[in-house]
């Protein structure tokens, strides 16, 4: 990050972004997984958080830094409404509370 000469304001801003997309993401998910169902959102939410990574990677300004972070947290906003659903949605019905602890878990306490 020293390499792009980042003032303490662009930090901040790159840092909260993330919370921008993962909102505009959480948004459009429920359309997006009725539309072209749980497994395509999940697989279409796939290309943003791969686009985003690249243009992280690559940045050589803020603006890349700003769009990757934009497009993560919108994959990411796609992908924290669809996986319950689909967990709920494949899961028998022995395992289907099992499986959904699991994975509100692994997100509160492990992905931190």
């Amino acid at each position: 990050m020293s390499d792009l000469s980042l003032t303490i304001s662009q930090f901040s801003l790159f840092g909260s972004l993330s919370n921008v997309g993962a909102m505009i993401g959480a948004l459009v998910s429920g359309i997006m997984a009725d539309y072209i169902g749980r497994k395509g959102a999940l697989l279409v939410a796939s290309i943003p958080n791969i686009l985003g990574w690249v243009a992280i990677s690559f940045a050589k300004s803020s603006l890349f830094l700003y769009i990757g972070r934009l497009l993560t947290g919108f994959g990411v906003g796609v992908i924290s409404f669809t996986v319950p659903v689909y967990i709920a949605e494949i899961a028998p019905k022995h395992l289907r509370g099992s499986l959904g602890t699991i994975n509100m878990v692994y997100r509160c306490y492990l992905d931190q």
